[in-house]
């Protein structure tokens, strides 16, 4: 439930009481501007001079950001991004080509936000197609159908990260399975980011949200004694369900978060860096799905839900051990390396009690109780190394390494109804017979060895040439117990395996002083999941069963990708054309025949699709205006456009899952120790015929977003940040969030963003 208006007020304020105390003397001079750049992973700073941006995730090893050829984003801890995030969602707030849904709960009337943020679409893929990981650790797998929720990809907290970079490419020949739309790397904080060159630090957050009224502290201390760092952080992060627009209210929701960061760092020289990671992350919330109250008809009878209380427990924990080499010169054999090892279990639980009458044809007062159970493990180990060497007049810089990967996968689910009326208890509920599995445990193991080939020649490295190749291994094993066979109907479920190999090709042109180009080619693959080979929905009173595909192949993709790059002292921008051919989509349950009669029931496979195509622009720019009038020195213009198009060539339709044409621009002004921006977001209305996957697809109309963003360097140790969004406050809906959703939706209004919301950030380091 929702906090007083009065009570809400008093603590959006509350962090204004911080801004009283008597200033630092240490502060940096008035007149000094800050060098923070506050919405996106902006090229200029507050000053207008170019930022040098450093990219990992392009070539598992850092290198400029000019010379990538490819579309990459970098978003570091200056962008308010990062000082009023709350979320994955907020990171895409103003980026091109990138969104972020929310995990909406079950589908129709129960369909709520209160499961987080889902996945991320790139460019029209998301889901277990766009590879997530957190600080080189794959992320769970998206887990699409079973119980109330869709369960998603979001077991990180946002206060424990530093960095956010995403590859916007087919990355398979870096990452094996998964990249085949691309990359998002988050990077956890250090404890050098909080030492700053001193033996001890402390840095302290504090955030308020009035569009859920949420409350988070994040509270993080470092030491240094000689050879060791120590980091410790922890997060409290409290608040209830997301506000709409609409006039149909969101679903109750009240939820807790709690996240423990460890790092224990040794450095016994200038080369060698160990670094032992400890992360805990555990998120409750209690759910109260008011639009699931409803009457319905089901096999000739007349329900009633009374209520439907959901609780949830998403976890993760992981421990790693890593160890970095850097030479200091291209002289050695092998100039830089790192290695890996690490553990990592993310579990969701839902709890889901529902009262639920049967009217006819004779009353029934029955109640539910239910508990599922999505569990997955990663044991693995990689190595990179990077060696610069020579031949003649070609400069090369060779990446390669490998991994090893063993995860174990478990989906589980458990019921008991009560008939109140007849006294009696069941573990029957049409079609399932309780506990069951939906799919049967599985390990999936993943091998995988790559090599990149880094050649530039002349002045300043003036072309890049850059080949890579990556093989992997990909097995699944599975155990058909006797809950998994129950929920098939007896049909086992099949073991997996198949060898990839991925290549990559790109060049970059520096043209002159100030502009680059490029060119990219790379192939991708995805090895289906476990949920995708076995997954099973199987109704033998209503005649279908789902049935395993041992001929599923992998999806491939061929990805291209053209660019344009200008970067000048006070100015610079950059302007991608790519096109996207992806072969043998999965689509689970897809209708393999039968004629739904109890001698040939429906059956359910998933299957191969044949083709998709999706193409697109994307731009992005940032000049300081200073060029019109040198009044204007302080205030720079930045924006960004992208516009993608899809085709489903097996069902010759428009690929749904592509965002509509999106638009940002802003203007930023900074100041001695103020820095304030305007951003404009403009989203059009998504151009679907009425042949897509969805007949009647709600398509959102388009909208126009204004958002006010400021900050306030208080003194050399104090920051304070305050955004206002949505300031017109517009009626309007994410493309993603209502994907799916037909226009005979009754409830369509739940979905819509919230009206003008305020966020509040504290910031205070010692």
């Amino acid at each position: 439930m929702k906090l007083p208006h009065r009570t809400r007020l008093l603590l959006c304020l509350w962090p204004l009481t911080a801004l009283g105390q008597p200033p630092d003397t240490t502060q940096p001079p008035f007149g000094e501007p800050i060098p923070v750049p506050l919405t996106q992973g902006d090229i200029t700073n507050a000053t207008g001079a170019v930022l040098p941006e450093v990219v990992i995730v392009d070539s598992r090893t850092a290198k400029k950001g000019s010379e990538v050829a490819a579309s990459t984003t970098v978003l570091d801890q200056d962008a308010s991004v990062f000082s009023l995030a709350t979320s994955m969602r907020d990171y895409q707030r103003y980026e091109p080509g990138v969104s972020v849904p929310f995990g909406f709960s079950g589908g129709g009337p129960s369909r709520s936000g209160r499961s987080g943020t889902g996945s991320i679409n790139i460019r029209g893929l998301d889901g277990n197609r766009v590879l997530m990981q957190t600080d080189g650790i794959r992320q769970a797998d998206q887990f699409n159908f079973g119980g109330t929720t869709n369960i998603g990809r979001d077991y990180l907290d946002v206060d424990a990260l530093k960095q956010v970079e995403i590859l916007k490419n087919a990355a398979s020949s870096l990452y094996g399975s998964d990249a085949l739309g691309g990359v998002v790397s988050f990077v956890t904080k250090d404890p050098s980011d909080i030492l700053n060159g001193k033996n001890w630090g402390v840095a302290s957050t504090t955030r308020f949200d009035t569009a859920d009224d949420s409350f988070s502290q994040t509270l993080a201390s470092a030491l240094k004694a000689g050879q060791l760092e120590w980091l410790v952080l922890h997060t409290w992060r409290q608040g209830h369900e997301i506000d709409n627009r609409g006039t149909i209210i969101p679903d109750f929701s009240d939820y807790e978060v709690r996240n423990w960061l460890a790092k224990l760092v040794w450095k016994p020289d200038e080369h060698h860096t160990f670094k032992l990671t400890g992360e805990y992350l555990q998120r409750e919330s209690s759910n109260d799905l008011l639009n699931a109250r409803r009457q319905f008809l089901s096999s000739g009878f007349i329900f009633r839900t009374n209520s439907m209380l959901l609780d949830d427990e998403v976890s993760r924990y992981r421990l790693s051990l890593g160890h970095e080499y850097d030479r200091g010169s291209d002289t050695g054999l092998v100039d830089r390396f790192n290695w890996q090892i690490y553990f990592q279990e993310s579990r969701t639980d839902e709890h889901l009690l529902e009262d639920r009458d049967r009217i006819t044809p004779t009353f029934r007062d029955r109640f539910r109780d239910r508990n599922n159970v999505y569990w997955q493990s990663h044991v693995g180990a990689q190595f990179n190394l990077v060696s610069n060497f020579a031949t003649g007049s070609l400069q090369h810089s060779l990446a390669y390494g490998a991994e090893f990967i063993t995860s174990f996968s478990r989906r589980t689910r458990d019921g008991t109804e009560y008939d109140f009326t007849a006294n009696t208890t069941t573990k029957v509920f049409t079609p399932d017979t309780f506990p069951l599995k939906d799919m049967p445990d599985s390990e999936t193991l993943r091998y995988g060895a790559y090599i990149q080939d880094e050649i530039s020649w002349g002045p300043d490295r003036r072309y890049i040439l850059t080949p890579g190749l990556r093989i992997e291994y990909y097995q699944i094993n599975v155990d058909n117990d006797a809950l998994y066979l129950r929920a098939s109907g007896g049909n086992p479920g099949t073991d997996y395996e198949k060898f990839s190999i991925a290549p990559k090709l790109s060049f970059l042109a520096k043209l002159d002083e100030h502009h680059s180009a490029w060119f990219r080619y790379a192939m991708g693959f995805r090895n289906p999941t476990p949920e995708d080979l076995n997954g099973t929905v199987t109704n033998i009173p209503f005649n279908y069963m789902t049935i395993p595909n041992p001929d599923l192949k992998n999806e491939t993709s061929q990805s291209f990708e053209l660019g344009l790059r200008g970067q000048y002292d006070k100015a610079a921008w950059s302007l991608a054309a790519y096109y996207n051919h992806y072969q043998n989509f999965i689509q689970i349950f897809a209708n393999a025949g039968g004629a739904g009669t109890a001698a040939n029931p429906t059956i359910f496979q998933s299957q191969n699709l044949s083709y998709a195509t999706i193409y697109g622009l994307e731009f992005k720019g940032d000049t300081c205006l200073d060029f019109i009038s040198p009044a204007l020195r302080n205030v720079t213009l930045f924006g960004n456009a992208a516009y993608s198009q899809g085709w489903d060539g097996q069902n010759d339709q428009p690929l749904a899952s592509v965002d509509p044409f999106k638009a940002v621009a802003g203007l930023r002004y900074a100041y001695e120790q103020m820095q304030l921006e305007f951003v404009a977001s403009y989203f059009a209305r998504q151009n679907l015929t009425s042949a897509t996957a969805t007949p009647n697809q709600f398509v959102p109309p388009s909208s126009l977003l204004l958002d006010l963003v400021a900050r306030w360097q208080v003194t050399e140790k104090v920051t304070f940040t305050a955004g206002l969004y949505n300031l017109t406050n517009e009626k309007a809906w994410r493309y993603q969030d209502v994907r799916g959703l037909t226009t005979a939706t009754t409830d369509l209004d739940r979905f819509t963003l919230p009206g003008i919301n305020a966020r509040f950030a504290l910031n205070i380091q010692f």
